[in-house]
């Protein structure tokens, strides 16, 4: 370990020794971006530089010097999120997140919040025009769902509009009296998922592309770590999921690898790796636990189609993923755009 000048000590990790390591401790906040990086990696030394961070931490809270407004202001929601690590978490840079740690020992409410933060805040409100779709993400979205025409209601003559509801009538007796059941056969049933009822559980389903860490971009932050989306439902007061990894077998019972649970119909996941998964989800309804199904889904590696969404604008990664069969990230980039009618069109496709 050298020390070029009097301002930046530099560490190397490869053919660093033990004493150079405990040098640099002692040195921590003269090492310059990578040293530091490499102590905080170091799989002893990296828990004695967050113990040493937070008694220089509490040091700093006892004398009568200001603070630096970096640390004397208390961070956001997002960032004792991204702090906590919880799943979709952003990573944090070793500076950033040493300032967090300096911050949380001297403000309990923030190092309780950051505890306390099951899923990812919300986006907070502004107070700004609506964003619009423009002609080019229109056409974009034209081409996978046209967008449904508007009608006038036309006025009939009465006994027009009471025919329908006549002919529904009809069937009905019919039925009653026993109408002809080898037509019963060809009628369209739903298929079943893994024999369980899974009307509740929109969100994912079939293929997920598996986007590396690497290759997160603005479209995906979190990389391939699916958003777990239930329909809402009146009187619920907690959503509850339970993911499991397995072989793909009809009688695997998998792995259980996660529990998810918050107030919200969508629960952030955490990035997945290729693989066959199972997703189970229950929620409390006006205290009492209600079974909503399981479904499946599989994250599948294709990096010819990661390339190609490198560059893109949202409406078009949205027909890109669409048409390549992985309608559940298309779907979940499409909630990211601005409220359309072609957008709210291809939300309302069918699942």
């Amino acid at each position: 370990m050298d020390r070029p000048n009097d301002a930046v000590w530099l560490l190397d990790p490869e053919g660093a020794t033990r004493e150079d390591f405990e040098r640099a401790l002692v040195h921590w906040d003269e090492l310059d971006a990578a040293s530091l990086r490499a102590l905080s990696g170091h799989p002893v030394h990296g828990r004695r530089l967050d113990a040493v961070q937070l008694a220089e931490a509490w040091l700093e809270d006892h004398l009568e010097a200001d603070v630096p407004p970096a640390v004397a202001a208390c961070p956001s929601a997002e960032e004792l999120y991204d702090y906590s690590r919880g799943p979709g978490a952003a990573p944090l840079s070793t500076e950033r997140r040493a300032q967090l740690a300096r911050h949380m020992a001297r403000c309990r409410p923030c190092e309780g919040m950051a505890g306390a933060l099951s899923s990812r805040p919300p986006a907070p409100l502004e107070d700004l025009p609506p964003a619009t779709l423009d002609d080019l993400d229109r056409a974009l979205l034209a081409r996978i769902c046209p967008p449904v025409p508007v009608h006038q209601l036309e006025k009939r003559p009465s006994i027009l509009r009471w025919a329908p509801l006549a002919a529904a009538a009809s069937l009905i007796a019919f039925a009653a009296l026993g109408g002809d059941d080898k037509h019963a056969a060809t009628l369209p049933v739903a298929e079943p998922v893994r024999g369980v009822d899974a009307w509740a559980l929109a969100s994912p389903a079939g293929p997920l592309l598996w986007i590396p860490a690497e290759a997160a971009s603005e479209l995906f932050p979190a990389g391939s770590a699916p958003a777990f989306e239930l329909e809402p439902l009146e009187g619920a007061t907690q959503y509850f999921v339970e993911l499991y990894r397995h072989g793909g077998g009809a009688l695997d019972a998998g792995e259980r690898i996660a529990d998810l649970a918050g107030p919200e119909a969508t629960l952030a996941g955490m990035p997945l790796e290729p693989g066959r998964y199972t997703w189970r989800a229950h929620a409390t309804v006006r205290g009492l636990d209600v079974d909503l199904g399981a479904r499946d889904f599989e994250v599948v590696e294709r990096p010819e189609l990661v390339a190609k969404l490198d560059g893109l604008r949202r409406a078009e990664a949205v027909v890109l993923l669409h048409e390549a069969g992985f309608r559940s990230d298309a779907r979940r980039l499409a909630q990211g755009l601005p409220q359309s009618p072609e957008r709210d069109a291809y939300l309302g496709l069918p699942r």
